[in-house]
């Protein structure tokens, strides 16, 4: 089977991102033909993230058109996967043009949008180009139900849910280290009261939308707790006078991330709006509760088993929720049931095998 991917490939590292790396680790990928047309953002990402040059936005869409172009010329009867993003500076608009330009060359075309679509759509122009998207879509794919749910009361389209995975590979590290990474030395053991919560972790952007004012808020509240924020620290935060509680660690390798995850507690993860947070997937896999607002993916990843959801912007409920999660037993409970979900739901090999069905219904309709 050939597959044009139309997806970012890091850098700069992220959620999609890092979607497109497992895809191409996974078995599947491996036994069929997979052509990328790399969508990321090029140049000082980071430093400029909501001022993009308008010039060098439109160098890139041209570039990715004409890579995309090339290869349905080149393919023999190919499915086309476009990745949304669903963001700014006319995502959908540069979406629908690839999206035509595809179905114009006789691809089959696959579309699967990686955000929460009630909070991304802005207004009528958004509207008007995600329902021309889904028109000329063969599938139409999304990350959660919300996003399912908005499709058909907008574009009377049914979707169909496909959620984010991690690699066997990963999930057997994780297994491996979390035997070799204790929560408690026999020393701490001793000196402290172990069944509380003494290490929240966050993983992600350090910026308002992902809810950190949030969790600044409530460190103040928890000073006998240490709050470490992993991920891009932004300018606001960088100025902001911070709880002495809480550690801004910057970005850092992934391998470190599991590290910490497996030293934490819990995560907290208090974001506005999300479409499906590996952050919240890699904790699952590493056994932690997750305390999270109920936004996106996170309400169908957690369902009342794997953690506590919370209002946005809401620390009072945050406060509320850690308290609660001072129950080892309750920790232990939810860790365990997290696991579990990771195994039966989100490994490459369930994820992909669905993926690919989707694919071959795409083909066998493009024949008849």
């Amino acid at each position: 089977m050939n597959v044009i991917l139309l997806a970012p490939l890091p850098p700069p590292s992220g959620g999609m991102a890092s979607w497109t790396l497992k895809y191409m680790e996974s078995s599947e990928a491996g036994i069929n033909r997979i052509l990328v047309v790399n969508t990321a953002v090029t140049g000082r990402r980071t430093s400029a993230y909501y001022s993009r040059s308008p010039f060098n936005e439109l160098k890139r869409f041209c570039r990715i058109q004409t890579d995309l172009k090339r290869h349905v010329r080149a393919e023999n009867s190919p499915v086309v996967h476009l990745n949304c993003a669903c963001g700014r500076f006319g995502s959908l608009i540069k979406d629908y043009l690839l999206a035509s330009a595809a179905k114009r060359g006789g691809a089959g075309l696959v579309t699967q949008f990686h955000c929460d679509l009630p909070a991304m759509m802005k207004g009528r122009t958004d509207a008007f180009f995600l329902k021309k998207i889904v028109r000329i879509s063969d599938r139409v794919l999304t990350l959660n139900q919300t996003s399912e749910q908005f499709l058909w009361d907008l574009c009377s389209r049914k979707s169909t849910t496909v959620p984010n995975f991690l690699t066997d590979e990963l999930i057997a590290k994780i297994a491996e280290n979390q035997i070799k990474t204790p929560k408690a030395s026999a020393s701490h053991r001793e000196s402290f009261d172990v069944g509380k919560v003494k290490r929240i972790l966050f993983v992600g952007r350090v910026e308002e939308e992902k809810g950190c004012g949030i969790i600044y808020e409530t460190a103040r509240r928890f000073p006998q707790i240490h709050f470490q924020l992993l991920g891009f620290v932004t300018d606001e935060f960088r100025r902001r006078p911070k709880p002495n509680n809480v550690e801004l660690t910057g970005e850092v390798e992934h391998g470190r991330v599991i590290d910490e995850m497996l030293k934490a507690d819990l995560l907290m993860f208090p974001t506005r709006t999300e479409g499906f947070p590996y952050a919240a997937l890699e904790a699952m896999a590493c056994g932690l509760p997750v305390l999270a607002a109920a936004v996106g993916a996170i309400p169908d990843m957690i369902e009342e088993s794997g953690g506590i959801l919370i209002p946005p912007d809401d620390a009072d409920a945050a406060a509320e929720a850690i308290l609660a999660l001072g129950d080892k037993n309750l920790r232990e409970r939810m860790g365990c049931w997290n696991r579990e979900k990771v195994r039966n739901c989100y490994t490459a090999g369930t994820v992909m095998n669905q993926l690919f069905q989707i694919y071959e219904g795409v083909l066998k309709r493009s024949s008849v």
